[in-house]
């Protein structure tokens, strides 16, 4: 009988994951939060060039967001509400990768929402989140958060987080938040201080 794997391939080989926004995956996905989110809402609409295909707008806290602009999802056939969303870049430990991720599961923003507001806990940039996905189709998944303790962040990680070019700024319109421009612009207040295991500043 040949053994599983028969060292075809490494132990612990992973397929390489290309995209630069995470999504959950069936199982347990363990992430840690590199900076502070931006908050807004999300709808959809559909490009006008034909193609049929359809995405995202945002808009910031309290910004208008008129009931003509909506859609009725093709999908449903009901008309899409915004959803509220925070996006935040993220190191994706089984992806071994820099990512950003966007969260509009209530199941996920209402307890990252409370180890925040624990004092116990604080940050979540100072420990590690777990969302545990099971089922499919939007009325069959549920997720399940939880954290791990407190734990410095990797050095490694952080050298590349702080070498990469990253404009979240850039999603109100729709651009690309990792496509670097002739001029970066300052950042809007104080940012969050993030140490490495060293007890290095992030920022």
């Amino acid at each position: 009988m040949t053994k599983k794997n028969d060292n075809f391939l490494p132990n612990d080989y992973e397929i390489p994951v290309d995209s630069m926004y995470m999504k959950f995956l069936v199982g347990t996905n363990t992430f840690r939060v590199l900076a502070k989110p931006i908050i807004g809402m999300e709808f959809w609409k559909t490009k006008e060039d034909g193609s049929g295909k359809r995405t995202p707008v945002r808009r910031k806290m309290g910004e208008k967001i008129l009931v003509s602009e909506l859609e009725i999802n093709p999908q449903t056939g009901k008309l899409d509400s915004p959803k509220h969303f925070w996006m935040f870049p993220v190191w994706n430990y089984k992806a071994k990768k820099l990512q950003l991720l966007e969260i509009t599961q209530k199941t996920i923003l209402e307890p990252i929402k409370s180890y925040v507001e624990n004092p116990k806990w604080g940050s979540p940039t100072e420990y590690d989140i777990l969302v545990k996905k099971s089922g499919s189709g939007k009325e069959n998944t549920k997720y399940i958060t939880d954290h791990d303790p407190k734990e410095p962040i990797n050095s490694e990680i952080l050298k590349e987080f702080k070498a990469t070019y990253i404009n979240l700024d850039a999603i109100w319109d729709n651009e690309d938040p990792f496509a670097e421009q002739a001029s970066i612009p300052e950042p809007k207040g104080e940012s969050e201080k993030l140490k490495d295991a060293d007890g290095e500043d992030m920022f």
